[in-house]
C-alpha cells in the first residue's frame, strides 16, 4: 500500500504526492496496490474504477511482472474494491487474475527461481490474527503449487515473518 495503516484510504493529494516521489527514484519498482488504495469515501467510484487513482499515480500494471535470466517474480493483485461481507480491507484470489498468473507462469522458462507476491495473505499464520486468508485462497495456492513458485510474499499485516513450506 502507498499508505501508513493510521488512514483509511489515500487522498487524491496523498495520490498527486506519490506520483512526485516515485518519479524521483532511479531503481526498478514493482507495486502492487493495497487496500488502502482504494476510495473509502467515493462509492461510486469504489465500484465503477477502483484503480483509477492509483493507475494514475503510479502508472503500474495491476498484474505487474519482473523477469531477467535468472527469476520470474509476478505481482498478483488481491485488493478488492467489496466482498460479500463487512471486512473489505481483506482480499481476494479472483479466478481471472489466478488465471492469468497462470498462464504467465506456465510461459515461463522451467529452470527460473519464480516469485510471487500479493498485498494480502493467502494463508493463515499461526500466532498472527491478522493474517487471514484471502477469499478463494484455495484456488491460488493451488495453482502456486503446480507452478512450481518457490516463493510467495505478502504485506498488509504490518509485521514481517518467515516460514518455510512443505
Amino acid at each position: 500500500s502507498l499508505t501508513s495503516s493510521r488512514v483509511p484510504s489515500t487522498s487524491r493529494s496523498e495520490f498527486t504526492d506519490v506520483k512526485a516521489w516515485l518519479a524521483t527514484l532511479t531503481a526498478p519498482l514493482m507495486l502492487l496496490p493495497g487496500n488502502h488504495d482504494l476510495p473509502v469515501w467515493n462509492i461510486l467510484e469504489r465500484f465503477s474504477s477502483p484503480f483509477a487513482r492509483y493507475a494514475k499515480a503510479t502508472s503500474a500494471p495491476l498484474m505487474p511482472v519482473f523477469e531477467d535470466a535468472n527469476c520470474f517474480i509476478l505481482g498478483l493483485n488481491t485488493t478488492a474494491s467489496w466482498q460479500p461481507h463487512w471486512q473489505w480491507q481483506e482480499g481476494t484470489a479472483r479466478r481471472t487474475d489466478v488465471l492469468a498468473a497462470e498462464k504467465l507462469l506456465t510461459a515461463t522458462a522451467a529452470e527460473k527461481v519464480r516469485v510471487v507476491a500479493t498485498h494480502h495473505p493467502l494463508f493463515a499464520v499461526e500466532g498472527l490474527p491478522r493474517a487471514r486468508p484471502v477469499r478463494r485462497f484455495g484456488r491460488a495456492l493451488d495453482m502456486l503449487a503446480r507452478q512450481k513458485v518457490e516463493l510467495l510474499m505478502h504485506g498488509h499485516l504490518h509485521q514481517q515473518y518467515a516460514m518455510t513450506m512443505k
